[in-house]
């Protein structure tokens, strides 16, 4: 017998095993000859009182911008102050609003859609 055959013959055992597996199943019924009881309906309360929502307080927002120059931080890798290197710096869309560039190279950095804001 070669192995597509074997193959087939157990897949259908196991198909005709599982068949009469399936359809062994015993049903019973209980039958009882006292008559049944009956309860008293459940009780109801009074439903739960509200209260108020907490009053809800929000964070004072400031719309005010820095105050200072700032200088010493990085960008995509860059350090950003006055006098550094950034020629050839990748800024684009860089927040770099109040940043002191003073002094520093910028030739051939991109500064597309940088912010630019304040800075010195």
């Amino acid at each position: 017998m070669n192995q597509l055959k074997k193959l087939r013959y157990v897949s259908a055992v196991v198909f005709v095993s599982l068949l009469f597996t399936a359809g062994c199943t015993k049903t019973v019924y209980v039958t009882s000859t006292d008559a049944p009881t009956t309860t008293d309906a459940p009780t109801t309360t009074d439903a739960p009182t509200t209260t108020d929502a907490p009053a809800v307080t929000y964070a004072t927002t400031t719309t005010d911008a820095p105050t200072g120059i700032r200088s010493g931080f990085t960008v995509n890798g860059y350090l950003i102050g006055p006098g550094e290197n950034l020629s050839g710096a990748n800024l684009f869309t860089a927040g770099l609003t109040y940043a002191d560039l003073s002094g520093a190279d910028l030739s051939g950095a991109d500064l597309s859609g940088a912010d630019l804001s304040g800075a010195d």
